[in-house]
């Protein structure tokens, strides 16, 4: 059947797209998008995991001294900050 349809410009570049991809007719390629547009059927997609792999530390970080290493960074930040105000 032949009908008169107006398309906005972006839609007809990404069938004209599409279709030369697929070494299509602009026509196939339109009949198919609206076709899979009215089943209402989506493309199943798989969940994304992401698998987490054992970091460890660091056999040269102590952690028994983080506390006091974040309060001496702190303090050089300070320092740098009183510095910047003279």
């Amino acid at each position: 059947m032949r009908t008169t349809v107006n398309l906005d410009n972006d839609l007809v570049d990404k069938i004209h797209e599409l279709a030369s991809s697929q070494r299509t007719s602009f026509k196939k390629v339109l009949n198919e998008t609206i076709r899979s547009g009215l089943s209402g059927k989506s493309v199943a997609h798989r969940d994304f995991q992401v698998k987490a792999k054992p970091m460890g530390i660091r056999p040269s970080v102590n952690l028994d001294k983080a506390l006091f290493l974040a309060g001496e960074l702190e303090d050089i930040e300070l320092l740098r900050k009183i510095e910047l105000r003279k």
